[in-house]
């Protein structure tokens, strides 16, 4: 798509340009004094001889001198047409900068993303199959703040239909931690309750900002011990900004 565009820009350019030498060349500023100076380029020749060199070089003079010669018997139209031109460039360069103005954001922003797993004692190693830790990590370009956040764990026959968190009147916990791109992943909670069941879901958001003071959110759903068993559950549970 880019390219045919490009593509139909240079071929409007050529074609514009042709245009313009074709209305110099056919005016009649131009042809009289092109006349004028072929008259004395033959007188010239006659006296110096046929030189091919000298020929090509007096017919380039003679085209920039008639080309500034229509300029200047044409110079309101000209003008006119310089004005329209530029008017064209400027709202292309607008258009073009306020794409990259746009689209900056969205490449160089914080992507947030998170998940987690059992707790894990650091002193003995031990597996606690009762608690959830909660953690986040930035693959983004820049620096991002969660702000909040919300954690649940239920087993997948008890899964409501769209997630607690989309509950009217529900608050997620309020945190404030800054993340740097490429960081390690890092806990934030570790006290979310593993319910009893055969296949628990550990799911949750996460509410952050970028750099450019925008709120994202990113929302997860994990199976703890199958991993993939995510058939058929609601798009709320994955989807992010």
């Amino acid at each position: 798509m880019r390219a045919a565009k490009k593509a139909i820009g240079i071929v409007a350019i050529v074609v514009g340009l042709a245009l313009v030498l074709y209305w110099v060349g056919r005016s009649s500023t131009f042809q009289i004094c092109q006349a004028r100076h072929d008259q004395y380029s033959a007188y010239q020749q006659d006296q110096e001889g046929p030189l091919a060199l000298k020929w090509v070089w007096r017919n380039a003079k003679v085209s920039v001198r008639c080309g500034l010669e229509f300029v200047e018997v044409n110079h309101g139209p000209l003008t006119a047409l310089a004005t329209i031109a530029l008017a064209i460039f400027t709202t292309t360069l607008w258009r073009a900068t306020s794409k990259l103005v746009k689209h900056t954001p969205k490449v160089e922003r914080a992507y947030i993303s998170g998940g987690g797993g059992y707790r894990i004692d650091p002193n003995t190693g031990a597996i606690d199959f009762r608690r959830f830790v909660l953690t986040v990590q930035n693959y983004g370009k820049t620096p991002g703040t969660v702000i909040a956040y919300a954690a649940f764990v239920a087993d997948r026959t008890n899964l409501p239909p769209r997630p607690a968190y989309l509950a009217p009147g529900f608050t997620p916990t309020p945190f404030h931690g800054v993340y740097q791109l490429g960081g390690p992943t890092q806990p934030i909670s570790d006290d979310t309750p593993v319910s009893v069941g055969a296949n628990p879901i550990a799911y949750g958001r996460l509410w952050y900002t970028d750099i450019f003071d925008k709120v994202h959110y990113f929302s997860f759903a994990l199976p703890i011990r199958t991993p993939n068993d995510l058939a058929g559950i609601d798009p709320t549970y994955t989807e992010s900004t």
